[in-house]
């Protein structure tokens, strides 16, 4: 499965001649990223789908990041894309339910409410505007790197 994710990449991409290892380890490191940041974005999804299907609400993501359901409720709202491996599924849930998890979401809420600025600054922005709202906000003229 890696080598078919990995062959539809460089199908959009091009590797630069003469850099094919550190080619490889960026599209290692971006791939991790990717996988982790499904695995948060799931859980999202599904308090989304929660809701919307149980109690006739939609909800945004900033409101669901902080809502949490019990292993049971996210068994009902088992996504498609997971929908035929159901032993992957119960362990995520059971993931979402640990003791491990709820700490590890709490002391991320703490880290980030006690960042100077946003975690993310770029977004969706182009870079230049992101560097202007950030010079605005702060008075200091941050550089791109």
């Amino acid at each position: 499965m890696q080598e078919q994710v990995q062959c539809l990449f460089w199908m959009y991409f091009a590797m630069q001649p003469g850099k094919h290892d550190e080619c490889m380890a960026m599209l290692y490191k971006i791939c991790t990223k990717m996988v982790m940041d499904m695995h948060y974005e799931a859980r999202v999804s599904c308090v989304r789908s929660r809701y919307a299907e149980k109690h006739n609400v939609r909800i945004s993501k900033s409101q669901a990041r902080n809502k949490h359901l019990d292993a049971w409720q996210y068994m009902q709202v088992v996504p498609q894309y997971v929908s035929s491996n159901k032993k992957c599924y119960v362990a995520m849930a059971k993931y979402w339910t640990s003791d491990e998890f709820k700490k590890k979401h709490e002391e991320g809420q703490i880290y980030r409410a006690l960042m100077d600025s946003a975690s993310h600054v770029q977004g969706s922005l182009p870079l230049e505007v992101a560097r202007r709202r950030e010079a605005k906000k702060t008075g200091v003229d941050p550089n791109f790197f």
